[in-house]
């Protein structure tokens, strides 16, 4: 077991607070920045997160999840705000206090209004194992970010060519930034492997087995879910899970699967 390590809980912060401040105008950079950027799905906002921030400051357990960067299907093209209505008239070249305060609310409220729930559920099953959620009424609101980007793009990631670049460029440092901010107790990731790799606090080396099955669902497998505990630039020390993902995050595993992995995550944090 990884002995677990705890920081107080924190109070439940303003609605915008300095350093949400800057990630969100650094979010906000980025999208203005990748105006040339083809790959970029317009009309549409920078999602450097989604979940309520205020119910997740005050849940006992803190967990972030993390996958690539959000998905072309949050901007469906009939309607490109319907999860994101507080945002829909909002100037991202205005950096006024009411537009952040509508943007915000629109990161806030997503998982409330019009989620794209075909894929935040894969995440969700392990949630439930840990006590949490995205929605609400569990005991613990999860938030969700991406590590590569946090612009979605038509193509999908794994089908970009040179935009890539960019896109990490800004990206990566951005999720970092935010992951500091957030200093969640509990970072569930699934991505490539190449991808998990990016996350500069991780040990390469430093990866423990926390849960396996012989086969996954699809009738291959062994399939692995690894840990480590990681450290911040506070000091504070997170438990970083991963397993590895296909379209979906965990999608290779059942819903009895992946509930188990919550439960795993429980046992390793001792709780």
């Amino acid at each position: 077991m990884i002995v677990a390590t705890r920081h107080p809980l924190e109070k439940q912060q303003p609605l915008i607070d300095p350093e949400l401040t800057a990630i969100i105008d650094e979010a906000r950079r980025i999208y203005l920045n990748a105006a040339n950027n083809t790959a970029v799905v317009r009309p549409s906002i920078p999602l450097p997160y989604r979940g309520d921030r205020n119910r997740y400051a005050s849940s006992a357990l803190k967990v972030v999840t993390v996958a690539l960067n959000p998905s072309r299907r949050e901007f469906p093209a009939d309607d490109p705000f319907l999860r994101f209505r507080a945002a829909e008239r909002v100037d991202l070249r205005n950096s006024g206090e009411p537009a952040r305060a509508s943007y915000l609310s629109a990161l806030h409220d997503y998982f409330r209004i019009a989620p794209y729930r075909t894929w935040f559920d894969w995440f969700e099953q392990v949630l439930h194992g840990i006590g949490a959620s995205f929605y609400d009424g569990a005991p613990n609101t999860a938030v969700h970010s991406d590590l590569c980007s946090p612009l979605a793009t038509d193509p999908t990631w794994s089908k970009l060519d040179r935009e890539k670049d960019a896109l990490l460029a800004d990206g990566i440092p951005l999720w970092h930034r935010l992951i500091e901010y957030l200093t969640p107790d509990v970072i569930i990731v699934s991505v490539a492997k190449h991808i998990r790799d990016r996350i500069s606090y991780a040990n390469p080396d430093g990866w423990v087995p926390l849960w396996t099955t012989p086969r996954d669902h699809l009738g291959m497998g062994p399939y692995d879910v690894t840990c480590q505990r990681i450290q911040l630039a506070s000091g504070f020390q997170p438990l970083l899970v991963f397993g590895p993902a296909a379209r979906m995050p965990f999608s290779m595993l059942n819903r009895a699967s992946r509930k188990e992995i919550g439960r795993a995550i429980l046992g390793e944090l001792g709780m």
